[in-house]
């Protein structure tokens, strides 16, 4: 009895659980959602939006299972069931896979541009929150940061090395040291004139002056330097060189009848082949534009070197290389030459005023003495400096000419103090220079003698030639005057055997209206009788 109840109970369960698949089965067969039972009643296509798989798959159609009357079942990721279908999840900006159960909730499972899922190798960055995706500094146009570091790796956090900025570090700021920099004019005959006064300086400097009015040719020099700071490089950068790219030197003539420009670069560099380091360049070449120059004429000369260069990225998701160059930066010095070819001149020579070309000592009795000057002019470059010279003279023939200088100096004051070695005659020659070196000379002539020696001629006597010559001279028979000649019975034997008061030889470059034509001692012969200038009588 009690084991037909137990199966009696048995007999009942089954029936239920059969009952109850039937009702399920029942359930499958009549869920409608969207008012479709088929196997796309829970999809639908999203023409302007998608996902992107961890294979790159593209997916902007959802996938679902109708489980109840509107009810979807939504397991494809990036989806989530919306009742009757299965909508894709809200964009987030930049992330390639999104998952959420709303509308509102989602949050990213994987940023764009995903290489590899470490530093350098990612365009973009999963925020703590995933709810966003941030610009990483990266191989994109758009989030290049080099020379520059990022911090967290962040593009918005780019700081640029020193000497670039721009929002990818793009643009140059610093600037190249000049160290050196020269030009030299030369003449045909060899003369040279140097630009400008100080070769290490920058500029502005002095105007330099010159009288090189023919250049035959232009040497210029410079040396630049420029050392890049060099950050740790991110694997997508693959090369990065910058320097200096261009140094030229444009020469521009200022001339009564125009302006001419002459340009020319140095060679071997470029954006594509800086040059990295110390950079010299160095030519000689000739000028194009007119020569000769004329008076207050105008040369200038401008010196450019700049920095620039290019870094090149691999772009890790297409593997293929982009070179992007750097907005270069420059440094100029000019500088300029003004021709002058007029010397300077003395007042004496214009309006005959009363001012001391040069002091005119003739006879000098001691070895040390001083000689002034005063109003030298030079109206346009200026006077640079005094150069005083003395030569001690020599016979040669009837004339005195230069035998050996005794002193020189240079001096911009208007004195100065010298001394003479030996008794002589001497000529001191005062040398007027512009800053242009045009010269001015003058001269004076002057006779040392510290003791004066004066001797009788042998075989000479004194004549009375108011005696009668028939005595021999040696009486007179008229009462009055009494005349005595002595003409050469005495002698200066330095003064005779040195030609003392020879004419002095002309002086190369010397005009004649600043020469030695006042005094005693001048350049003319002094003609000499062989007398005594003083003498004694007495009553015997």
């Amino acid at each position: 009895m009690a084991i037909e109840k137990r199966r009696g109970k048995q007999r009942e369960k089954r029936e239920k659980e059969n009952n109850l698949d039937e009702v399920k089965l029942l359930f499958l067969i009549s869920a409608i959602c969207r008012g479709r039972s088929d196997s796309t009643a829970c999809s639908k296509y999203f023409p302007y939006s998608h996902i992107v798989l961890a294979d790159k798959t593209t997916v902007n159609r959802s996938v679902g299972k109708c489980i109840r009357p509107d009810v979807c079942e939504c397991k494809q990721v990036g989806f989530y069931s919306a009742g009757s279908f299965c909508d894709i999840c809200s964009p987030i900006n930049n992330c390639d896979l999104e998952y959420c159960t709303t509308k509102t909730d989602q949050k990213c499972r994987k940023c764009e541009g995903l290489v590899q899922d470490r530093p350098g190798y990612r365009a973009y960055i999963l925020s703590a929150d995933k709810r966003s995706c941030e610009k990483a500094c990266s191989w994109r146009p758009d989030s290049r940061c080099y020379p520059g570091t990022c911090r967290d790796e962040l593009f918005s956090n780019c700081g640029c090395k020193d000497g670039f900025t721009g929002s990818y570090c793009q643009r140059i700021t610093a600037i190249p040291d000049i160290l050196y920099n020269q030009v030299t004019l030369t003449a045909d005959n060899g003369e040279t004139v140097d630009a400008p006064g100080d070769f290490g300086s920058g500029s502005p400097q002095p105007l330099t002056w010159t009288n090189i009015m023919k250049p035959k040719d232009l040497y210029y020099s410079f040396r630049s330097n420029y050392y890049k700071p060099s950050p740790t490089r991110p694997p997508f950068v693959v090369d990065y060189k910058v320097g200096i790219i261009d140094g030229r030197i444009r020469f521009t003539k200022y001339g009564r009848n125009g302006v001419q420009t002459q340009t020319t670069s140095c060679s071997t560099i470029s954006k594509d082949n800086p040059n990295q380091g110390i950079f010299d360049c160095t030519k000689t070449i000739q000028p194009t534009f007119s020569v000769p120059f004329q008076h207050l004429e105008r040369l200038s000369f401008k010196i450019t070197t700049s920095i620039g260069g290019f870094v090149k990225i691999k772009d890790l998701e297409r593997n293929v290389y982009n070179t992007y160059y750097y907005t270069p930066n420059s440094l100029s010095r000019e500088y300029e030459i003004k021709f002058d070819n007029v010397p300077p001149y003395h007042c004496q020579t214009v309006n005959n005023c009363n001012k001391t070309m040069l002091t005119d000592i003739d006879i000098l009795k001691k070895a040390e003495n001083t000689v002034y000057w005063d109003h030298w002019v030079d109206d346009d470059s200026g006077i640079a400096i005094y150069e005083l010279e003395i030569f001690s003279l020599k016979s040669v023939g009837n004339e005195l000419m230069i035998d050996k200088r005794t002193f020189n100096t240079k001096t911009t004051l208007k004195n100065q103090r010298f001394n003479v070695p030996l008794p002589g005659v001497y000529s001191v020659i005062l040398a007027v220079v512009d800053k242009a070196g045009n010269v001015r000379l003058t001269r004076r002539c002057l006779i040392f003698e510290d003791k004066n020696h004066v001797s009788t001629v042998q075989n000479t006597n004194l004549t009375p030639t108011s005696a009668l010559p028939s005595t021999n001279y040696t009486w007179q028979q008229k009462h009055g005057p009494v005349t005595i000649d002595w003409e050469n019975r005495y002698v200066n034997t330095k003064h005779h055997n040195g030609k003392y008061l020879a004419g002095i030889q002309d002086y190369h470059g010397l005009v004649s209206e600043y020469d030695d034509h006042y005094g005693t001692r001048t350049t003319k012969p002094i003609d000499n009788f062989q007398v005594s200038a003083n003498f004694c009588k007495a009553h015997i």
